[in-house]
């Protein structure tokens, strides 16, 4: 399997994030949803902006066992925008 090329990746990104708003709703909304929870959770304040932060740790985490897997960058981009 080849690694896609930047544009390739970008494109898929789009289409991604376009097909989860409709999926999930607006991300902005599941964000702060996410972030509620994980304040419950954790007992301290987490921001819709960290748990995009930790998305992108899982992602980059995950690229270092397989750095061919062109989901863990469409999503890593998705969560860096």
């Amino acid at each position: 399997m080849t690694m896609m090329n930047h544009k390739d990746v970008l494109s898929t990104a789009v289409g991604v994030l376009r097909d989860r708003g409709v999926q999930y709703g607006p991300e902005d909304q599941l964000f702060d949803k996410i972030s509620r929870i994980a304040t419950v959770m954790l007992d301290r304040v987490v921001t819709p902006y960290e748990v995009s932060l930790i998305h992108v740790a899982t992602k980059m985490a995950r690229m270092t066992a397989d750095p061919r897997k062109a989901d863990n960058y469409v999503d890593g981009v998705n969560y860096l925008a």
